[in-house]
């Protein structure tokens, strides 16, 4: 099977000084390429997530950056679960640039509200598109 086109999206908040990458179809030779983990470390992908964060730093620039990982099995989903994902994982972006601006979101608090954004997400975009 071919293997699908890495894309790395950038994302710029403006406001916060903090870019997002968004990156589907990419190995962890592709991310690893342009981005350490924040403590230095090799950045491991994850098999058992349709989509996740990690707080990383930019290897050209040395900033701070936080990613967003797509994994393939994502697209198999029902739209549904696409945007629960969605808004899942940017709730952990906001968590991560609060965080990292010192915006007081504790970080113990982080995944409980995740989830709770997530579920209300898919509850009112199951409602939107019901014609």
């Amino acid at each position: 099977m071919k293997k699908k086109k890495a894309i790395i999206d950038k994302y710029d908040p403006i406001i916060y000084p903090r870019l997002l990458y968004v990156c589907k179809n990419c190995t962890e030779k592709d991310i690893n390429k342009l981005f350490v983990g924040r403590g230095g470390e090799y950045i491991r992908l994850g098999d058992s997530y349709f989509m996740y964060t990690v707080p990383a730093i930019n290897k050209k620039t040395n900033k701070y950056v936080v990613l967003v990982i797509i994994h393939d099995d994502a697209i198999k989903e029902s739209i549904e679960d696409q945007v629960n994902y969605c808004a899942h994982e940017a709730d952990h972006v906001n968590f991560s640039i609060c965080d990292d601006i010192d915006l007081s979101i504790p970080t113990s608090a982080q995944e409980a509200s995740a989830y709770l954004t997530g579920w209300a997400t898919k509850c009112i975009f199951t409602t939107l598109k019901k014609k």
